[in-house]
């Protein structure tokens, strides 16, 4: 993926390596989810994927645990336990992390086990 255009980049909050978000991914793949075309002011949403990145409330297991993970965070509580937010996909190849997807709504159960959360050794 090497060819692609940079258009953001956060610091995973672990171990503070990078996190790309290829243009291509961002066009092809997080713009086709309609909530992430405004994020008010006419902006979309890139600089909340950015943040939910950097900042997440937790870090799950993605389906290959081994090379995918799921950042969310929250952003409203809609009742007790349920909340909205956003939650970003990621995989790692060749010693690059990048963004695979991402969406904001209401954050429901993953089956990947959480691997880290806020408070947990950050950098």
């Amino acid at each position: 993926m090497s060819n692609h255009n940079i258009i953001a980049a956060a610091k995973h909050p672990r171990d503070a390596t990078d996190i790309v978000i290829y243009e291509s991914t961002w066009t092809n793949h997080a713009l086709l989810h309609e909530e992430l075309k405004d994020c008010g002011f006419n902006e979309d949403c890139l600089n909340e994927v950015v943040e939910t990145l950097s900042n997440p409330d937790i870090i799950r297991e993605g389906r290959k645990p081994e090379i995918e993970e799921l950042f969310i965070r929250y952003t409203t509580q809609l009742e007790l336990g349920k909340y909205k937010g956003f939650s970003v996909s990621t995989r790692t190849t060749d010693n690059t992390t990048y963004m695979t997807t991402a969406y904001h709504d209401i954050v429901k159960s993953s089956k990947g086990k959480v691997i880290w959360k806020k408070g947990d050794s950050d950098v």
